[in-house]
Order: structure tokens, then sequence, then C-alpha cells
């Protein structure tokens, strides 16, 4: 049979003005092979304890082998300290290969009560038994405090290039900009300070 091979460069999904390719193979797919393509990923790391109703878990799954997977389920387990306090589970029934299921995860099921430090874990399996269970999991973490809501973890986790226009042809009054940052309180109550910090590096 021909096979035709085609590459796509989509720059939209990160910026880059250039693309490489190097290293290709062509190997045969496991048969049984879940992967959990994208999960919780919170808006922010730190959230008061009166504002935890903002918070849902969820995880999409694929199946990258070469069998339909049959009695598909992902499992949620949350941890506060090291200590579970949370567990659920979800069905998803078969899973066809290369087929996106996007089940909702114990949304808004548990919301944590007390002032800590929680993990999220989340696993994909099914009847089958995994050939790469490594991309099967998902982990990630969240604060609840008093009072503050963060975006970070109080480290720089984001960036940021921006280019100032030209000075205005007729003014001759040089361009700025203004940079914003959105915070929902789902729930009413009184900002008292905002803090923002920038590293070293700004030019």
């Amino acid at each position: 049979a021909n096979v035709t091979i085609t590459f796509l460069w989509d720059m939209t999904q990160q910026g880059f003005f250039y693309w490489q390719v190097d290293d290709i193979s062509l190997i045969d797919a496991p048969g049984n092979d879940l992967q959990i393509r994208q999960a919780s990923s919170f808006n922010f790391y730190k959230y008061p304890l009166s504002e935890l109703d903002s918070i849902g878990y969820y995880a999409f799954v694929t199946s990258v082998g070469a069998n339909d997977q049959y009695n598909t389920r992902v499992s949620l387990e949350i941890k506060e300290a090291g200590s579970t306090v949370f567990t659920d589970t979800t069905a998803l029934g078969i899973t066809l290969p290369y087929g996106i299921d996007s089940p909702l995860i114990g949304s808004r099921a548990y919301l944590p009560s007390t002032i800590g430090s929680y993990t999220t874990l989340m696993t994909a399996f099914s009847d089958s038994t995994d050939g790469l269970p490594y991309n099967n999991t998902n982990s990630n973490a969240f604060a609840v405090t008093d009072s503050v809501l963060a975006v970070e973890n109080g480290v720089y986790g984001g960036s940021l290039i921006t280019y100032l226009p030209a000075a205005d042809a007729l003014s001759g009054v040089a361009a700025s900009q203004e940079w914003a940052n959105i915070f929902f309180l789902p729930n009413a109550d009184t900002v008292t300070s905002i803090t923002a910090a920038f590293d070293g590096a700004l030019s």
C-alpha cells in the first residue's frame, strides 16, 4: 500500500516562527493504551475558603491503542496533607480507538472544608491491561487559605513578551500599555489588598 505522511505546522499553539522535524519512527500501536489528554487545570493555586465553589474536576480520556476499551473508568482521588479525603469514579463505557470522552468528574461534588494543601490524582483504566500505564494519570495541586486568592504558589509562573507600538504620529507621545488580570469571586466579599510581582528581567 502507498502511505503518505503529512506534517502540519500550527503556529497558533506556541507562537513559534519555525519548526523542526527529526528522528521519525513508525511503530505499531499497543493494543491497549488509555491516555489522559487533559485534566483539571485550576484557574488559581490558592483559594479562600469562602470561594471554593469555583473548583471543578474533569479529565479528557483518549484510547490511543488499537483495541476498543471496555468498561473504561476515570477515578479521582483528593488528598490533604497526604491523607485521602475524597474518592470518586465515573464510568465511560466503551472507549473506541482515538475516540475522546469528556467526562466531568466529581464537579463540585467535594469542596474542602479546612485550610490546607491538596493534591488531585486522576487515573484512567479499563478491563484490559494497559500497555503504557505511565500516561494514564494526571496530578494537580491547589491550596485552601483563609483569605488569599492567588494564581501562583509564590513563584514566578508566567511570562509575557510585548512590543510597544511607535509613538503617535500626530502628538509624538510615546505609546504605553496596561496589564491586568481578572479575578472572579463567586461569593460577595471585600478585597483589602492586591499584590503583583515581577522578576528582575524587565527591560
